[in-house]
């Protein structure tokens, strides 16, 4: 996984060593953080999510990404190999260029 932390997505850095380490990493390895921590599926009360976890757009709002992005890398997350999924956290590749190649079923 990328080094930016999951704590720190969820706001447990102030907000000046926070906004640091977000901005050392690209979008395609901020979405996959934002990936990894949004709330994708509801079950039940929809008006509600677990405790301490958070929507899509709150994610992107955190991760300054775009809902769309941590969209494609939750794809990526949930069928691509994983050296696909490794290259884009090493910002080898765009989670927009890894979620069409698992689209057409290539295999970095």
């Amino acid at each position: 996984m990328t080094s930016i932390r999951i704590a720190s997505a969820r706001g447990d850095l102030g907000i000046a060593a926070y906004e640091r380490e977000i901005a050392e990493h690209s979008e395609s390895q901020r979405d996959m953080v934002g990936a990894r921590i949004a709330t994708l599926q509801h079950g039940g009360d929809r008006s509600k999510g677990p405790i301490g976890t958070l929507t899509i757009e709150q994610a992107a709002k955190k991760l300054n990404a775009s809902e769309r992005g941590i969209k494609r890398a939750r794809a990526v997350l949930d069928s691509g190999t994983p050296e696909l999924i490794e290259a884009v956290e090493r910002d080898e590749i765009a989670v927009s260029a890894a979620e069409k190649a698992n689209d057409d079923g290539v295999n970095t």
